[in-house]
């Protein structure tokens, strides 16, 4: 999403767009509901007064296109429009220059047809158009990305084809998206949830595991790439097992198998664990800020079993009762936070946030538009609930590939505020 379609007065009109495509509001035309206008929503500080004209200009222009009936609002706020009501959604579609989710669906449709699906697969088409022209996503797939419908109807194609015969899901990808190189992999490793549900629908029965299982498609072997003073239990084809430092240059990538046989060094002090959510920022940090006592983990987004069976393995108390200390980076944003919110739930430990916070969002941060997915996190305590309480009053967010890495400020003490982050 652009910035300008970020602008929380676009998000507005875009959501009271999306409702109208929705069945009941087909069936009761007459029954639009008013919509409070979201000021609230609008920076504060120097800001407020531009956006609040931006915002109001477009909701003028969208009621003198016939889309719109504004209501003024009550008090302090009588000067501007308080609610609206949609009147015309094709007219607001126009005055928005985006299509309504009919169409939206006729053309994803259409693209899938051009690849002469089967009958299994036009199954699965009418059901995703179905509710495409509801305004709905299918399988996590929506017509306004047609480039990863066609993608994932690809897969079914090859999976559906007579001659399939099952195998890796890299060996897969490198048949299906043989153009795509390197990124063929990561093209079904997204897909892979989608796919299995899909395939589980054809089937009648069983989860999206068991469907891709059905289809002979096994999993990703997941492995955990770490860097820094640990050692891993390495088994041997002879028998036994070998134990192997982890400390080498840049990093290291151990089967998932071998995490929980992860120890610290034995001379570390100040043991400390770093979890990075890209991989990019990970290459970088391991190559240009390696730190005594300072083991980083690659989460790989949210992170896998595997890799939280790395960080429980790293996490464990010594024989004083103390636990390493749990830092995180990555993106400021809901994303972001769900991935710290997943570690601390799943790993029972309070976590401190490395190169997020609004110094960061000031110099690097562009508008988002978060709607209700930070509300969950704001009743938080701690910086998982400071973070987004400041993220939902801000209203933008940050990629962490925006920034430079920076080695950890270490404290002696393991408090919450008592890690700063040194720019």
């Amino acid at each position: 999403m652009s910035k300008v379609d970020a602008s929380p007065g676009r998000v507005f009109l875009l959501r009271m767009l999306k409702t109208a495509d929705r069945p009941a509001a087909a069936e009761e035309p007459g029954a639009a509901r008013f919509m409070s206008v979201p000021w609230e929503r609008l920076p504060d500080g120097f800001e407020r007064a531009r956006a609040e004209q931006e915002m109001l200009t477009l909701l003028q222009g969208a009621n003198k296109a016939g889309a719109l009936e504004l209501v003024a609002g009550k008090a302090s706020m009588r000067h501007l429009p308080g609610k609206a009501r949609l009147q015309n959604a094709d007219a607001l579609a126009r005055f928005l220059g985006v299509p309504r989710a009919a169409e939206l669906a006729q053309h994803c449709a259409s693209a899938i047809l051009a690849l002469g699906p089967n009958q299994e697969m036009m199954h699965l088409l009418t059901i995703c158009r179905t509710s495409w022209e509801n305004g709905k996503a299918a399988f996590g797939l929506t017509p306004g990305d047609v480039p990863s419908a066609e993608r994932r109807f690809r897969l079914l194609q090859a999976v559906l084809a007579p001659d399939w015969g099952g195998g890796d899901p890299r060996t897969i990808s490198a048949r299906v998206f043989a153009a795509e190189g390197a990124n063929a992999s990561k093209i079904l490793a997204d897909h892979l949830g989608g796919l299995g549900a899909m395939l589980a629908r054809l089937r009648g029965t069983g989860t999206p595991q068991q469907a891709l299982e059905h289809y002979r498609i096994s999993k990703f072997p997941i492995r955990v790439m770490l860097a820094g003073c640990c050692t891993v239990d390495m088994p041997l084809a002879s028998g036994g097992h070998s134990r192997v430092s982890c400390d080498v240059a840049p990093s290291m990538t151990i089967p998932g198998e071998w995490a929980r046989s992860l120890l610290w060094s034995a001379t570390v002090e100040g043991r400390r664990v770093l979890t990075i959510e890209n991989l990019a920022s990970f290459e970088l940090h391991t190559r240009s800020c390696r730190q005594p006592g300072v083991v980083v983990v690659f989460t790989g987004g949210m992170p896998a079993e595997p890799v939280l069976d790395a960080l429980q393995a790293l996490l464990r108390p010594d024989i004083d009762g103390r636990r390493p200390a749990l830092h995180h980076w990555g993106d400021l944003d809901a994303g972001g936070l769900d991935i710290m919110a997943y570690l601390t739930d799943s790993l029972d430990c309070s976590i401190i946030p490395h190169l997020m916070d609004e110094v960061v969002l000031q110099r690097h941060g562009n508008a988002r538009s978060y709607g209700g997915r930070l509300h969950r996190h704001m009743a938080r305590q701690g910086s998982i609930g400071e973070l987004a309480r400041m993220l939902d009053r801000r209203q933008c967010g940050c990629e962490q590939e925006a920034q430079t890495p920076q080695k950890l400020v270490l404290s002696t003490s393991d408090g919450d505020n008592e890690f700063k982050i040194a720019f």
